[in-house]
């Protein structure tokens, strides 16, 4: 059996937040998006998985810290009730993996549906608790909770320490139980009967660590960043829970010139939002680090990761999960990552900086000695600047107005150097006569040579932003395809480069590109949508000033 954690965990008590308090957070490697079987054909398989420990071992011999291996969606048997592996990936099942982690001296870790029968055969013993949907289970009726213990109870006998919990659906219930009781009232004992269930689970394992993911919050939160804030998360799961995430990587929903920049604003408003609504910065998994080949990632390599990085760490959770291939990061990343993790552990606990990052206010995090900065908006943002040395810069700041430019990351420290990456443009707004009809907009009244950057939102009847996607697979359209942008100088049609040209799965509610105008002439562009939902776009235009 795999040993217990490295940590030391306090027995819980309810309505205690002794869990917030330990000061070192436990560092997760999770192997999603190193494959990814829901918008990519890459499977999970025994050499995959065992592949990427040894990348966890390599970067950890150059410092990096990793505590614990998360084996995500798709190990399990369909047929077997969550407790064999899937035989064609895994002939010999899980043994080779849990004694290559307990000689790593790393906890394992296993993903779970929390309530849902995600590609999952109900056994004969759970269909009883099956809604008529066929897929989430009633937890106060039926046979599925208990089952569903007994299974958590196995895996941690075998050695695994960190469980993660997904798609929980608490609406769930039989036909019988919904003619007899109110929709609320079924969200309120599911909630209960989980709840308690997991409380004796974690009475009896203090040393386990939950973590919850989808269907824990009470109303959609997780699409978009242009909503009021709200409670969206029972803040009584925080007797139970370790963290509670903070949603999937994806674009937010105002234009940036960086597309991964754009998801690192979307993980940051994610964190402003749910701490605005009682959820300390501590108890909040930051899961934007996720690097890789796949279509959930947006096949995004490592693409600006650094700054992702950097944002994660700083955000101060008590869990920091890395996702992907890492055998992207070479030695000297690893390097790179270390003095990263050791500068962020090494300060006190951080506070939020600045405003909404959705609303495109700057903002970061402030910890002791050390204090990091995010420019959301295309325009030029002010920020203190400190007296304590320059650690980060990723895009442009002029120290001499305290401005950082668009999409622009500065963090200061004393006695850390992580670099410099600085851009030698801004932009600068301009008018353009835009005649503008619902789902199109044409503009004109550029006459001067430059680089031009262009952009467009998308809103549907009520004013909410419309998220666009061309479906989740690596041969579906790219974005263009449904939000177009083209510009004519004359007869002349221009190249248009496009920034977040992508096939994105969670769906995109602007488009930006930039375009080269040669010589002086008449420019004229046109942007459209072919999204039904479209009642509305919004145009803009910048110049690029070097």
């Amino acid at each position: 059996m795999i040993g217990t954690s490295r940590l030391p965990r306090p027995q819980p008590v309810a309505g205690s937040d002794n869990r917030a308090n330990e000061q070192r957070p436990l560092y997760v490697y999770d192997n999603w998006s190193a494959y990814d079987e829901l918008s990519d054909a890459i499977p999970l398989d025994e050499n995959l998985a065992l592949y990427e420990l040894e990348q966890v071992e390599r970067l950890q011999a150059h410092g990096v810290q990793f505590d614990a291996y998360l084996m995500d969606a798709f190990w399990y048997e369909p047929s077997s009730g969550y407790l064999q592996w899937r035989k064609d990936s895994w002939p010999n099942g899980p043994d080779r993996w849990l004694n290559a982690c307990k000689i790593a001296d790393i906890l394992p870790g296993l993903w779970f549906p929390a309530n849902t029968a995600f590609t999952l055969e109900v056994p004969e013993t759970w269909k009883d608790s099956l809604a008529e949907d066929g897929w989430g289970f009633c937890c106060f009726h039926g046979g599925f909770l208990s089952g569903f213990m007994e299974v958590l109870e196995y895996w941690y006998q075998r050695g695994i320490r960190v469980f993660k919990f997904d798609f929980a659906d608490f609406g769930a219930a039989p036909a019988a139980i919904r003619l007899k009781m109110l929709p609320s009232e079924i969200r309120e004992r599911n909630v209960t009967a989980y709840r308690n269930a997991l409380t004796q689970f974690r009475l009896d394992h203090p040393e386990a660590w939950l973590l919850a993911y989808n269907g824990f919050e009470e109303t959609e939160f997780m699409t978009w960043t242009d909503r009021p804030v709200r409670r969206v998360i029972d803040l009584d799961w925080l007797d139970i829970f370790d963290t509670i995430y903070c949603g999937d990587p994806r674009p937010t929903d105002t234009p940036l010139p960086n597309f991964w920049r754009s998801l690192d604003v979307y993980a940051g408003h994610q964190i402003w939002f749910l701490n605005q609504g009682g959820l300390p910065l501590r108890r909040i998994d930051n899961c934007a680090f996720m690097l890789g080949n796949t279509g959930t990632c947006y096949w995004r390599g490592v693409e600006s990761w650094k700054e992702t990085a950097l944002l994660s760490y700083a955000s101060g959770g008590a869990v920091h999960v890395a996702m992907g291939n890492l055998e992207l990061l070479s030695d000297d990343d690893a390097i790179w990552i270390s003095k990263a993790q050791d500068l962020c552990e090494a300060t006190s606990a951080p506070t939020w900086l600045g405003g909404c990052p959705g609303q495109q206010q700057a903002y970061g995090f402030k910890a002791k000695e050390f204090e990091i900065w995010v420019n959301p908006s295309l325009m030029l943002a002010q920020i203190p600047i400190q007296a304590v040395p320059v650690a980060f810069v990723n895009g442009g700041i002029d120290e001499s107005t305290s401005t950082l430019s668009a999409g622009s990351v500065i963090a200061f420290a004393d006695r850390t150097d992580l670099g410099r990456t600085e851009s030698t443009f801004t932009l600068e707004s301009i008018q353009v006569a835009w005649h503008v009809r619902e789902n199109a907009a044409v503009g004109e009244g550029i006459t001067d040579p430059g680089r031009y950057w262009i952009a467009f939102q998308q809103f549907d009847s009520k004013g909410q932003v419309v998220r666009s996607s061309t479906g989740s697979g690596k041969a579906c359209p790219t974005l263009k395809s449904i939000l177009t942008i083209s510009a004519n100088l004359g007869s002349q049609e221009l190249e248009v480069m496009y920034v977040n040209d992508l096939v994105i799965w969670s769906g995109c509610s602007w488009v930006m590109a930039t375009i080269q105008v040669p010589t002086k002439g008449n420019l004229k562009i046109s942007l459209s949508s072919s999204d039904p939902n479209v009642k509305k776009i919004v145009p803009f235009i910048w110049v690029e000033k070097c």
